[in-house]
């Protein structure tokens, strides 16, 4: 599942610029905050994420799946 879920939002950020650039600025501001760690990195990208998701060949299973995934870091 994890494979496919990477595949699935390269996927969607090569055909969608928007959300490229959204996902690269949560990433990017997150990334600036110090003493973050895996679980808070996790969890702040998880809202743009899914939105990332819901463009992909996913599954609804699948989405539901990997959100479960997220909130559990």
């Amino acid at each position: 599942m994890h494979l496919r879920n990477h595949l699935a939002v390269r996927d969607v950020l090569r055909r969608r610029s928007d959300l490229r650039d959204r996902y690269g600025a949560v990433k990017f501001e997150l990334s600036r905050v110090p003493s973050i760690g895996m679980d808070a990195y996790l969890a702040g990208k998880s809202v743009v994420l899914q939105e990332v998701l819901e463009y992909s060949d996913l599954t609804k299973n699948e989405r539901a799946s990997i959100r479960g995934l997220n909130e559990r870091s």
